[in-house]
């Protein structure tokens, strides 16, 4: 079963993704460019990675993309856990997502890794909100 994708391009299956390609607009460079300013849980089994251009002293970076929400509904399954040492500047990292299928009859897996953990899931849908 695939996910569906609102407001930015579909990801391919089997990938380690580091970028996002809004639709429309230039591809955002999750790895290098962008901070994880928090995760939110709701009751209603959605989770939304709260995502801004990085603090780094390089202007060219902190122009590059609004902050954004990356949101992913209809979520089961749901694993977080806590990378062991964190160093000072790394609670903000975006390593990647990975993005699979492993069954015909559920939801793809979705694997986010961090600099202060690591969460898995599946989800149903996908959707990017650029903010103002």
């Amino acid at each position: 079963m695939r996910a569906s994708f609102v407001n930015l391009d579909e990801w391919e299956f089997g990938s380690e993704l580091i970028e996002i390609f809004p639709i429309g607009d230039d591809p955002i460079d999750l790895h290098n460019t962008a901070d994880l300013i928090g995760v939110d849980l709701t009751t209603k089994g959605t989770i939304t990675f709260h995502i801004r251009p990085t603090e780094q002293p390089i202007t060219w970076l902190r122009d590059r993309f609004p902050p954004l929400d990356l949101s992913f509904q209809e979520v089961s399954d749901l694993k977080i856990s806590q990378i062991g040492e964190v160093y000072p500047g790394d609670e903000t990292l975006i390593h990647a997502w990975e993005y699979y299928e492993d069954s015909l009859d559920l939801p793809p897996v979705f694997e986010f890794s961090g600099g202060m953990f690591e969460i898995s899931y599946r989800a149903a849908s996908v959707r990017l909100d650029l903010m103002p």
